[in-house]
């Protein structure tokens, strides 16, 4: 087919949604490459599997269904090669190396035969290495041939690979050539599934585990069930996590039990939509019992080891939720687990769960270090190990505002991206020495990074993000799931026309809020909620966004809202603009820690969650919404400093924007005209192109001014015309740099800039640097500012 027919993976989703089916993004975008961009085949491979393959929770088969489509595109094709062209084929489409030699070496054929021969469309070579051209060939290929010839390819590839002493490939493809169980290869392939997840490809490893486990027995076969369990859940199949780490904790070994037991508390948690404590205490009182009754001494070390680590992924998991008491119950056993072990020594190495659920629960927290720490090395436990230290540390850091070190520390972590094998580069040629980023890991990484440029007020970028790793990530299943709240958050502040009759949701964002393991929870039907408030917000709708708040006021700082807290808009500022003074009263009673006198616990919780600069900002907002004129002066003074130290744009643009606010409700058009601009200024920054726009009318119009449309009235015009740049400026400044400096700090932009002075934009560009430079400036804002303090 032609390339132009093609689809994205984007594209991908989009069309099988129109379809009626339920598909997570990251599966999509697996389809989609698998099918070549084909939407036939992406239609016909779709509708054959099953809906928990299609959500991500059950692992794809391996090869894929052959379609209609694919028979139709390549069948002629395949018939036409002689039966050695179609065995040569075949041990390429099998291999899990893209190393020339080994196919050569395999198949009997000669590079001459394969570059000048019928092969030539079918197999591409570059530098010593090989691909199949189309990933649709290599599932018909697999698919046309009979057991018989299948099993001949693989026990070709495993002679080739033993004498080339890769015996771990070789046991791989003697297992697949194998007519019946052979405990003997089970050690080699235990080998090669642990490298394949240590490379980050749980999906192989999966593979790879599966069948060690129809070859294992004693020992051998109770380290692949925990294999395969841990290897599932990082390529994010939950379902079939949960059913192997199920076996592996019923293991009458309770040291090789307990071994996967954090594990299968994560698996339980996404499957099935709870923290399974009861069975973790169960598990906990049976050890005791064992230890009572004789148990040798490192055995019962090494249980009660693991045991308190898993009751560290549930507190890890609580906290992820906001659930305090759940931390707190789950720290107390882990204490006392390792109280009863004789291993809470003040020395010992604390867990990364310890570290995630430290980094997330609300308590008092040591000070931040002024240094960047380096990423932590992986460590060896990759059943247990998620929550990376990284992303705690990025997350404190974070809380002090401290944006930049954040996304530091999380690109650091970043040790490898997911290990997708690519057409030059199979399975097994990723296996690298050090470790790489699983799937699951990956996702939690790109959604902390994500969470930091929210916070940081750097909305297009996160949400640009989160949205392309949604298309390769399973990302709904890590960080108590707020990918998909933080996707339609986002969305919601960006839609073009919000309100608007049939305007549809973003499919990635709704996606990833539909097919999450087990979605509909109430932290999301709260984030709902706010998203509703938002759009009519946006929409002028005043009343419907100040009813949407009341609704959710009393949770939206609880539970999961209060750990990962989304941007959203200030409900006391909307609820004195809807008329309800005395809800808006008690609502900044809240921010500022009082309930009838006492401090509240949202109130405590916001403080130890940090977000100084920010909770300071939403106070000053809040009170220049209900002070009255006289008291006026000071809270404006006092925000024009807080404004200036913001380091969120967004945060600065609605504090701005409460200054216009009060500015115009006092009188002083001049300045407020100053600050609508600089609003519009922060609200660009944050990725919001008519934010500003909206948002400078509702302000607007709060002082009895009309700007409901989107261009501004004469009135505003007159206004901006009035604002100049100094005198001063003329020593120090060209005549075309002051043409555009008085163009830019009247609120136009580089491209009318240029249209009126007749330049090219980049022409505008350079002068406007050279104007920063001169002036000490670093951005138009800060120049508008700087025009307003030296005027007369």
């Amino acid at each position: 087919m032609s390339a132009a027919a093609r689809i994205d993976a984007a594209e991908g989703l989009a069309l099988l949604r129109s379809d009626g089916l339920l598909v997570a993004p990251h599966v999509a975008g697996f389809l989609v490459r698998a099918v070549d961009g084909d939407p036939a085949a992406l239609r016909e491979l779709a509708f054959v599997l099953d809906a928990r393959q299609l959500i991500g929770a059950r692992a794809l088969p391996d090869p894929l269904p052959v379609t209609p489509r694919i028979e139709q595109l390549h069948g002629a094709r395949l018939d036409a090669l002689s039966p050695a062209d179609r065995r040569t084929l075949l041990i390429a489409a099998v291999s899990v190396v893209s190393r020339t030699g080994i196919l050569l070496g395999a198949s009997g054929a000669t590079i001459d035969g394969l570059v000048h021969g019928e092969l030539v469309g079918a197999l591409q070579l570059v530098s010593g290495r090989f691909a199949v051209a189309d990933p649709r060939v290599r599932a018909l290929v697999h698919e046309r041939a009979s057991l018989a010839e299948r099993t001949e390819a693989h026990a070709a590839l495993a002679v080739t690979h033993e004498s080339r002493a890769d015996w771990d490939l070789a046991a791989w493809h003697r297992s697949l050539s194998a007519l019946a169980g052979d405990p003997t290869l089970a050690p080699r392939l235990l080998a090669l599934g642990r490298s394949a997840l240590a490379a980050g490809d749980g999906v192989w490893a999966l593979a790879i585990a599966r069948e060690t486990a129809s070859h294992a027995r004693g020992d051998d076969l109770v380290r692949a069930v925990a294999l395969a369990g841990a290897s599932a859940l990082h390529a994010g199949h939950v379902d079939d996590a949960v059913e192997w780490l199920r076996q592996a904790t019923a293991s009458p070994r309770l040291t090789d039990a307990a071994a996967s037991l954090g594990a299968y508390t994560r698996a339980v948690l996404l499957a099935e939509g709870f923290i399974p404590e009861d069975e973790l205490l169960a598990f906990a009182a049976n050890a005791r019992a064992a230890a009572d009754a004789g148990a040798e001494a490192e055995s019962s070390r090494r249980v009660a080891e693991s045991l308190a680590e898993a009751f560290d992924t549930a507190a890890s998991l609580f906290a992820e939720r906001g659930s305090r008491r759940g931390v707190t119950r789950m720290r107390r056993a882990a204490q006392e687990t390792r109280h009863d072990a004789g291993i809470d020594r003040p020395d010992r190495t604390r867990s990364a769960a310890e570290d995630w659920a430290d980094a997330l629960a609300p308590r008092p927290a040591s000070r931040a270090s002024e240094d960047v720490p380096a990423a932590p090395a992986p460590g060896p436990d990759h059943v247990v190990g998620f929550s990376t230290r990284a992303c705690a540390e990025a997350i404190g850091l974070a809380r002090a505002e401290r944006f930049g070190d954040a996304r530091r520390v999380v690109a650091r972590a970043v040790v490898g991206q997911a290990s997708i094998p690519t057409p030059f580069r199979a399975r097994a040629d990723l296996l690298p020495a050090a470790p790489r980023a699983s799937a699951l890991i990956e996702a939690e990484l790109v959604v902390v990074r994500a969470l930091i440029d929210c916070w940081a007020g750097r909305h297009a970028r996160a949400a640009d993000d989160l949205r392309e790793a949604a298309l390769r990530l399973p990302v709904s299943l890590v960080c108590g799931g707020i990918a998909a709240a933080l996707l339609l958050r986002l969305e919601a502040f960006r839609a073009a026309s919000p309100g608007a009759p049939g305007v549809e949701p973003d499919p990635v964002a709704a996606a990833v809020a539909e097919t999450a393991p087990v979605a509909g929870q109430e932290a999301d039907r709260v984030e709902h909620r706010i998203d509703q408030a938002v759009t009519a917000w946006l929409a002028g709708d005043i009343g419907s966004a100040a009813s949407h708040l009341l609704v959710t006021g009393s949770t939206t700082r609880t539970g999961r809202g209060a750990v990962f807290p989304l941007p959203g808009i200030d409900d006391t500022v909307v609820l004195a603009e809807a008329g309800w003074t005395h809800a808006a009263r008690a609502n900044l009673a809240a921010l500022h820690g009082k309930s009838g006198g006492e401090r509240s616990a949202d109130a405590n919780a916001d403080a130890i969650m940090g977000f100084a600069l920010h909770r300071a900002a939403a106070v000053l907002r809040a009170e220049l919404a209900l002070d009255d004129v006289a008291d006026r002066s000071a809270r404006i003074r006092r925000a024009e400093e807080l404004s200036a130290r913001l380091p969120s744009p967004f945060d600065r643009a609605r504090t701005e924007l409460a200054l216009a606010r009060a500015l115009l409700e006092t009188g002083d058009d001049h300045r407020a005209q100053l600050r609508l601009v600089a609003a519009a200024e922060h609200f660009r920054e944050a990725g919001h192109e008519r934010l500003g726009l909206v948002a400078a009318g509702l302000a607007s119009r709060q002082a009895g001014r009309s700007m409901r449309e989107e261009h501004p009235s004469p009135h505003q015009q007159k206004a901006a015309q009035a604002v100049t740049i100094p005198r001063t400026w003329a020593a120090e400044l060209t005549a075309r740099e002051r043409d555009v400096a008085e163009l830019v700090i009247r609120g136009r932009s580089n491209r009318d800039v240029a249209d009126e002075l007749h330049l090219a934009v980049r022409t505008v560009e350079v002068h406007l640097g050279r104007v920063y430079a001169k002036t000490g400036v670093r951005s138009r804002t800060e120049l508008s500012y700087l025009a307003l303090r030296s005027s007369p």
